[in-house]
């Protein structure tokens, strides 16, 4: 039943925007025309935004654990368990990084051309 209502949803969003751009050709919704860029960049820049805000969650994520480490009165259960939490933190930090390398590279690789010069 689940993915008979998402699949009804989701043709119903299509037929509306098919709806929109066949009776206002000249009409764009400004929610979707955010920017006046060429796609690739556009999609450059979503894709950083959303690195910066992932970053952002991260050290933030950090931030509390360590609040909450030294609010803990350093009982070991609860240090342990925040320390835990910052470990977390740091390796979602590391793997935010691996991923915005990656994807730089790939798209680096893609729009520039491959050389191993």
């Amino acid at each position: 039943m689940k993915k008979i209502f998402s699949s009804l949803i989701g043709f119903s969003f299509f037929g509306l925007n098919y709806v929109n751009a066949e009776f206002f050709p000249n009409k764009v919704d400004p929610w979707i025309a955010w920017t006046q860029d060429p796609a690739d960049v556009a999609v450059q820049t979503l894709i950083t935004r959303g690195i910066w805000f992932l970053y952002l969650v991260a050290v933030v994520y950090a931030l509390w654990g360590w609040f909450m480490i030294l609010t803990a009165g350093w009982a070991e259960e609860k240090v342990k368990k925040w320390r835990t939490v910052i470990t977390q933190a740091l390796i979602g930090l590391v793997v935010i990084w691996l991923a915005n390398s990656i994807v730089s590279f790939v798209v680096n690789s893609i729009i520039w051309g491959w050389s191993w010069a």
